[in-house]
């Protein structure tokens, strides 16, 4: 079975090669912000040195997060839940999460890079369209804030 891109990316890592292999699409993932065969010859060098951990996760995991994250009133797209679904995979796996010192009460800082920008598959995925995501979140902010929302 061929690798997907990330999982090259990952394999050029962590290999003595300096260099990221190019893989030739299409490529196959709900993530297209993260789907490309090819990283940035001039950003290789400074993201390989700088590296000190990486995971590949696959679409499912990705659509998990997507769901978790509406369910927080967040409507991350594919990409956008990619860095929730990395720590549903390190949280999954308790050799990791020991040397992370990942626990209950351990607090996460996780970067949402994209919206909902595939309307259509947001709600394929998550059941509700990302508007409906958003009008949810803002109501119960106004409400912990003692607002009305007209």
């Amino acid at each position: 079975m061929p690798r997907s891109p990330p999982a090259r990316l990952w394999e050029s890592r962590w290999s003595r090669r300096r260099s990221c292999s190019a893989r030739p699409g299409p490529h196959r993932s709900i993530m297209a912000g993260l789907n490309c065969g090819t990283p940035s010859l001039l950003a290789w060098p400074t993201l390989r040195a700088g590296l000190t951990g990486s995971l590949v996760i696959d679409d499912a995991l990705a659509e998990t997060a997507m769901v978790l994250l509406a369910e927080d009133g967040v409507a991350a797209g594919e990409t956008g839940a990619a860095a929730a679904a990395a720590l549903l995979a390190l949280a999954d796996e308790p050799e990791v999460r020991g040397r992370l010192g990942l626990d209950h009460e351990s607090r996460v800082v996780l970067l949402c890079t994209e919206g909902a920008t595939d309307p259509d598959g947001y709600q394929r995925v998550v059941g509700r369209a990302p508007d409906e995501v958003d009008a949810a979140a803002f109501s119960a902010a106004a409400r912990r804030r003692g607002r009305r929302t007209g």
